[in-house]
């Protein structure tokens, strides 16, 4: 099939619950196809609306879906797609893989979004899902959201990709082994439930062959990411845990532990990025470092952006190291370093500024 290899819904509304998808296959969409195009040219255009909950799309590494975009699920122009559990069984997706096609004029094009392709425009919100050992061949191992001259928003909550660096069932790709967002992406990261029923979203032993191994934002919108978990992510070349390019993302409460890449394990390009760093975090036991800003006017932080590391953040067993032009730095108030750590600035003799290094922090 081109759309959906066991569904395609064009310009409605549609719920699956407790349902099972294995070995089907698209070219979009391997197992569902959401778009707001009327495929029977009546041109009855109408943004469609889709609801799973507790549903398994593969169960084993072999027999997930397949398809050149979304392995899985394919959300088209103003899609709009809610995934969750069902109160006691949790939406997941397994052994999806995004492959190449052979694009005629155009030779052989890699495939996107091993479990879930989001295009421009769409809303798409994911509570208490997991995603392993989802693949694509390019971008984005479990999720590839496209964006576009309108944006999308993604909001991902008590989720889970990959689930132990041991097993190594963590998701694939090129760039963004986890996920990947560009163009106008809204990306929101955050918790569910509460109290005993607290669930943080979890990126383990995900890995890019190029860079970002569970995030890559490529001018993605202003982003959020809250209480997060990054635990042995790996890139061959950039940002074992996360890359980003020109993209303004607020950290609060995350924890940094075992990720890698040949240079570091966040890294961050362009004039328009912006880290901040904030709540009771960790950068454990990684390798971090080149969090530098390349002028053109930027302000501050990992290569051409802004850094701030806000209070209560901890440093263990970690290496940070700061280096560029016009460079200002801050660490708040009761950070420290454990041992076998420094805080290591360094400015360039282009005349990098270093503003408020330690203001009542320890080093």
């Amino acid at each position: 099939a081109d759309c959906g290899g066991a569904i395609a819904i064009s310009g409605g509304s549609a719920s699956i619950r407790a349902a099972t998808f294995t070995n089907n296959s698209a070219k979009d969409g391997g197992a569902i196809y959401l778009d707001s195009f009327d495929m029977t040219g009546g041109g009855g255009d109408a943004a469609s609306i889709l609801k799973i909950y507790g549903s398994a799309f593969g169960t084993t590494s072999s027999n997930g879906n397949t398809a050149f975009q979304g392995g899985a699920i394919y959300v088209g122009f103003s899609g709009t797609l809610t995934i969750a559990d069902n109160g006691t069984t949790h939406t997941t997706f397994v052994g999806n893989t995004a492959t190449q096609i052979q694009g005629g004029n155009y030779g052989a094009m890699p495939g996107c979004g091993g479990a879930l392709f989001l295009a421009d425009n769409t809303t798409t919100t994911i509570t208490n899902a997991i995603f392993t050992y989802n693949s694509a061949d390019y971008r984005g191992g479990a999720i590839y959201a496209a964006g576009g001259s309108v944006g999308s928003t993604l909001s991902i909550y008590g989720s889970t990709f990959g689930t132990s660096a041991t097993i190594g069932d963590g998701n694939t790709a090129d760039y963004g082994g986890a996920i990947y967002a560009r163009t106008k992406v809204a990306l929101a990261i955050g918790d569910s439930g509460s109290g005993a029923t607290l669930r943080h979203t979890s990126f383990v032993d995900n890995r890019a062959d190029v860079s970002g191994g569970a995030l890559n934002l490529y001018n993605a919108a202003d982003s959020t990411i809250t209480n997060a978990v990054f635990t042995s992510n790996s890139a061959n070349d950039d940002g074992g845990a996360i890359y980003s390019v020109d993209t303004d993302i607020s950290m609060s409460g995350c924890s940094f532990s075992g990720n890698n890449a040949d240079a570091e394990s966040i890294y961050f390009v362009g004039g328009e990025s912006v880290l901040t760093l904030a709540g009771a975090g960790q950068i454990a036991d990684g390798y971090v470092s080149n969090l530098r800003m390349n002028a053109n006017g930027g302000t501050v932080s990992l290569v051409d952006g802004d850094l701030t590391i806000g209070e209560q953040m901890t440093l263990t067993n970690g290496y940070l190291s700061i280096g560029a032009n016009n460079l200002i730095f801050e660490i708040g108030a009761n950070c420290t370093t454990g041992s076998n750590s420094s805080f290591i600035v360094v400015t360039s003799s282009a005349g990098g500024l270093v503003e408020k290094m330690f203001d009542s922090g320890t080093a």
